[in-house]
């Protein structure tokens, strides 16, 4: 299966589900194993080490790469004990949609949807936003095997990555 397939009929399939979903951990953890693994079709398809397709994803987007990086193999293996994010299931947390009368204050709750929250590096990231972030990122560093794919409505979700290439 060549890098624009199995983005087309697994990756991006499985993360819509989840952005249609966004407080759903099943359909995040599934989205995260997904995303991440587009990795290997491009390390393959590229000829070059899996290692080498991560330090371009650190590039572009180090922080994102590694909370989908961490929560693939963290819901995986029961926990990870390798790389930037060591994550354990069941560490994220569920942001509700915004609510008057609802108790966890603006900082703990989202405008219009639920979703995911993790924490890394000091910052708390929303997971859809890290997977919209990496899915646009794989589209932008290779164009060669992914380019016939539409990658704009992942990247206009991302908030500052709004026009980016």
């Amino acid at each position: 299966m060549l890098p624009a397939e199995y983005v087309s009929e697994i990756v991006l399939p499985t993360v819509n589900e989840y952005l249609a979903a966004m407080g759903d951990r099943r359909r995040g953890y599934l989205a995260c194993i997904a995303s991440y693994h587009v990795r290997d079709y491009l390390h393959r398809a590229e000829g070059v080490g899996k290692l080498e397709i991560d330090r371009r994803m650190r590039e572009k987007c180090a922080i994102s790469f590694d909370v989908v990086e961490g929560i693939s193999n963290g819901s995986k293996h029961c926990g990870n004990d390798r790389g930037d994010f060591r994550f354990a299931p069941g560490a994220e947390e569920v942001v509700l949609p915004f609510a008057f009368d609802v108790g966890g204050g603006f900082d703990h709750s989202r405008w219009d949807v639920p979703g995911l929250v993790v924490e890394h590096d000091g910052h708390r990231l929303l997971v859809d936003f890290c997977l919209c972030s990496v899915l646009w990122s794989f589209g932008a560093l290779f164009p060669l095997h992914l380019g016939q794919i539409d990658f704009s409505a992942y990247r206009d979700r991302v908030p500052g990555d709004r026009g980016a290439s």
